[in-house]
């Protein structure tokens, strides 16, 4: 599966809006998006800037990768390509 046009198994930089790699907890990265975000699967969220929101996540199981947060992906992409 492919995010930010890299495959998932590699550790990768989506421009500034994102990271992620794999490791034994599962795949670990974080998402800075323009307001914090309530959900399990984010471990830490605290302020970045005045606009942004820094999100660490941890996805232990594929079916966490479901379509609520491939939008946060998707809005974290377009965010570190300067289109909020």
């Amino acid at each position: 599966m492919t995010i930010c046009g890299g495959d998932l198994r590699r550790p990768s930089r989506c421009s500034l809006g994102s990271s992620r790699r794999v490791s034994g907890e599962g795949l670990r990265g974080h998402l800075n998006l323009p307001d914090p975000v309530d959900d399990p699967r984010l471990t830490k969220v605290e302020p970045l800037t005045r606009k942004l929101w820094f999100h660490r996540f941890v996805l232990n199981s594929p079916a966490e990768l479901d379509e609520t947060f491939l939008g946060w992906v998707h809005q974290a992409t377009m965010i570190g390509q300067g289109q909020s």
